[in-house]
């Protein structure tokens, strides 16, 4: 230590600043939705990358919710507080979930060239006015329930 003329220690200068963060923690790029830059904070459960890939990976499966939560490892109050923090998972998450339709869609139709009963069945289904077994029947009739009413009751007078 430095002593000044005084005898007290001799100031060598301004205190360093602390190094300013930055403002995401990190990014994760992914084909099916895009850029997702995670913000960053002193202790939330995202700064575990592994946690939110997880998550996403979830999504991808078309987990619901609550299945999603338990695969990553993370709480429903995290969950919101996240939610909060990054309002883009919410079309991170519909685009994740779309991936399954879209890869069975594809198998399917795939499928139609080799398979007669996948050909039958896509028909079915996609085409139900021309191929349908059922046809929807709509009933309409309106029952006036408090002249019924009276109806009844007059007779045990």
């Amino acid at each position: 230590m430095v002593l000044g003329r005084k005898g007290r220690p001799k100031k060598r200068g301004p205190d360093p600043k602390p190094k300013k963060k930055p403002p995401f923690a990190y990014t994760i790029n992914d084909p099916q939705f895009g850029i997702f830059n995670l913000k960053n904070t002193a202790n939330a459960w995202w700064l575990e990358r592994a946690k939110v890939e997880n998550l996403i990976n979830a999504f991808k499966y078309s987990c619901p919710i609550k299945e999603a939560l338990v695969y990553a490892g993370v709480t429903k109050d995290q969950w919101e507080y996240f939610r909060l923090k990054h309002p883009e998972i919410s079309e991170i998450k519909e685009a994740c979930y779309e991936i399954p339709n879209l890869k069975s869609r594809k198998k399917i139709v795939e499928d139609i060239e080799v398979n007669v009963s996948t050909a039958q069945w896509w028909a079915k289904n996609k085409m139900p006015d021309e191929f349908g077994d059922k046809s929807k029947v709509e009933v309409k009739h309106e029952i006036n329930f408090s002249e019924e009413a009276e109806q009844r009751a007059k007779k045990y007078d």
